[in-house]
């Protein structure tokens, strides 16, 4: 049972080492049982942000413990350094809280090895539950076998969808957990799904499907070298992008350059009969490769809009198998972006790998743009006003609005713990630093709609 009120109490107030779910989760329990006072802020090895969940994030080095103040750690595959770094630092073992009993009910499956076969759901009697029904016909197509709830120990993954029901029955079996619960915390769901019918593959199968993908890659670039296209746009879905969609005759020949499109902007048949779109990307699989009305609409969307214009398709790398099991017919166009590269990078023929961003346009549409093209356009990339509560607004022209509420049903949590002006913060610097790394490079970067978004916004010049 996850209860950590046996680790933590009211007496104390904590620093949180590590931005991670798990962290993000300590932080809740403590607002939420002790109160805000209780959350001095995040600590991180190497700060990449300055302040995350309203709090100040300190380096290790600037870590200054007073009476009454401890630091937890909220990691698992790191808390050995972890512990060396706060100690190195000068803080006393007694002032350090580590809660690895705690992990397997955040572990992700990129964790384990791959080869995943056999999988136990827990608690018994699931198959009563349509939703959670929906969601394994869908993300675990064949392959995977699953076992009854008697037969745990002989399954390779123990797949925890209600976490209230987790009883001592499980403690033997901790190194298998992986928490599917929808009401739990945030990404801990998905995050699991999105991996789950990926590592049902082998090593070399997975190796395969990455060979593939490079060769779509090559295939796409030979193509624009044919044609000589050295110019490219990305088009993103906020709301400035009614500026381009309401006025298309300023923008003559754009249909010759190499255009990606994101996510539900397959949407707007009027546009993409315009740009001839040459890339569409998504990456989120709560919203574009998952069991609900939302994903249903957009995939039929996708079909119509391949058929006209075979544009190529990148997602993760992850969810390449999963997507051409449900989609063969992308067999020759689909490839796979890992999220995994230690520094900004940008995808090429050798590897297609970007440093996570947690964002469409900082992770894939500007990193492929910029790998092919010298010049990048971009339209749509809005950004967030003062006062919005989401992560931002989007334009209805491309956005299924009246089928977000089958998303919010089917991922409760992702919705309820976001931490929206954080990932808004995040977002802008990620902007700044990719667009400075191409033009370190010699890229030349155009914005030419509205954006509140720092990076963009200086670049911003009228389209000729």
């Amino acid at each position: 049972m996850i209860d950590l009120d046996k680790k933590l109490t009211g007496n104390y107030k904590y620093y949180i080492y590590g931005i991670s779910n798990f962290g993000k989760y300590c932080k809740k329990f403590i607002t939420e049982n002790y109160g805000e006072e209780h959350f001095l802020g995040f600590v991180e090895t190497l700060p990449e942000v300055g302040i995350a969940e309203g709090k100040n994030v300190l380096a290790v080095s600037d870590l200054d413990l007073k009476c009454g103040e401890k630091v937890i750690i909220a990691s698992f595959a790191n808390e050995q350094m972890m512990r060396i770094n706060l100690t190195q630092a000068g803080v006393d073992q007694n002032n350090i809280i580590y809660l690895k009993e705690f992990h397997p009910y955040f572990r992700t499956m990129q964790e384990v090895p791959c080869g995943i076969r056999k999988v136990c759901i827990y608690p018994g009697g699931w198959k009563e539950n349509e939703k959670l029904c929906e969601k394994v016909r869908w993300f675990m197509p064949e392959r995977i076998d699953l076992l009854e709830e008697w037969d745990m120990d002989k399954a390779d993954a123990i797949l925890v969808y209600k976490v209230s029901a987790i009883s001592d029955l499980l403690e033997d079996y901790k190194d298998k957990i992986h928490n599917i619960d929808p009401e739990f915390f945030y990404y801990v769901e998905t995050g699991n799904w999105d991996l789950l019918y990926y590592q049902s593959f082998s090593e070399e199968e997975q190796r395969k499907f990455r060979e593939h993908s490079r060769k779509i890659y090559r295939n796409m670039k030979q193509e624009l070298e044919q044609k000589n296209i050295r110019k490219g746009n990305v088009f993103c879905s906020g709301p400035s992008i009614s500026e381009y969609l309401n006025d298309f005759k300023k923008y003559k020949g754009i249909d010759k350059e190499f255009n990606v499109i994101c996510n539900s902007m397959v949407k707007d048949k009027e546009m993409l009969n315009v740009i001839k779109p040459s890339l569409l990307a998504f990456t989120d699989l709560n919203y574009y490769l998952s069991p609900t009305a939302y994903c249903r609409q957009f995939l039929a969307d996708v079909v119509d809009g391949w058929h006209k214009y075979h544009f190529y398709i990148a997602v993760y790398e992850r969810e390449v198998p999963l997507l051409l099991r449900h989609y063969p017919i992308f067999e020759g166009y689909v490839m796979g972006i890992a999220n995994n590269a230690g520094a900004i990078c940008f995808p090429g023929e050798e590897g297609l790998s970007v440093k996570r961003a947690g964002n469409i346009l900082t992770e894939t549409m500007l990193p492929v743009a910029s790998s092919l093209c010298d010049e990048v356009g971009i339209f749509g990339s809005t950004g967030r006003v003062e006062g919005e509560t989401f992560y931002w607004k989007h334009n209805d022209r491309t956005q299924y609005k009246e089928l977000m509420q089958s998303i919010f049903d089917t991922y409760p949590s992702l919705f309820r713990d976001m931490g929206y002006a954080d990932y808004y913060e995040r977002h802008c610097q990620n902007v700044q630093n990719l667009l400075a790394y191409g033009e370190a490079k010699g890229k030349k970067y155009y914005n030419f709609t509205t954006s509140f978004i720092p990076a963009l916004k200086e670049r911003s010049v009228q389209y000729e």
